[in-house]
């Protein structure tokens, strides 16, 4: 009987403090967006009733120009130069992999949403081609990666996706992927970002 009063109070004294141990929703998935600096965003659609097993991420990097300025360029053309490199050598790492879509199209980041038939989606924009002149070389391109784990995909492919944002294999298995796993890399390109950027949650 004590017992029994110890862990009501217990449970009482949790709610009083604002404290609560909430366990998630077998019936619903959740959608977590992490985004530092307006440059990195990370979004991840759970499966049903887990805070751990991703279906589907989204990896998403602005890439700018100025950012590539090294000590003593006498302009900017010459960042702009490796800039066009850095963009040309991103557009090759995912051409031609199996399952992989490469477009330079706007993706539908709000759905979470890539392109039927491919488990991986990339899309690469170029839109900073035509301004690059008018900006004064001042310009940046958009990376952003759509994986479906619930899809069929080529073990070759995830595995360089996974390689590129600084993950391996040991973060997957199946048809998910370890957000506890990818939370504690600290070679992730998104560590940061899960740990100092803004968070922000919704329920499907």
């Amino acid at each position: 009987m004590k017992k029994h009063i110890l862990v009501l109070t217990f449970i009482t004294l949790l709610s009083l403090s604002g404290c609560a141990i909430i366990q998630p929703n077998p019936t619903t998935s959740k959608l977590v967006v992490y985004e530092l600096e307006n440059d990195r965003t990370l979004k991840m659609r759970f499966e049903k009733g887990s805070d751990d097993r991703i279906e589907t991420i989204m990896f998403r990097i602005v890439f700018n120009s100025v950012d590539l300025r090294e000590e003593g360029d006498t302009d900017d053309e010459a960042a702009y130069d490796r800039f066009v490199e850095s963009y040309e050598s991103d557009v090759a790492y995912f051409t031609d992999l199996p399952d992989v879509f490469v477009s330079n199209r706007t993706p539908d980041i709000a759905n979470l949403q890539g392109v039927d038939g491919f488990a991986i989606s990339v899309y690469v924009s170029d839109d900073f081609k035509p301004t690059a002149q008018q900006s004064g070389w001042d310009v940046s391109y958009a990376l952003t990666i759509i994986v479906d784990f619930t899809d069929d995909m080529d073990d070759q492919s995830i595995a360089r996706v996974l390689s590129y944002v600084g993950l391996d294999d040991s973060v997957w298995s199946g048809k998910q992927l370890s957000f506890d796993k990818i939370s504690r890399s600290q070679s992730f390109l998104f560590f940061d970002v899960i740990k100092d950027g803004v968070r922000a949650e919704f329920t499907d």
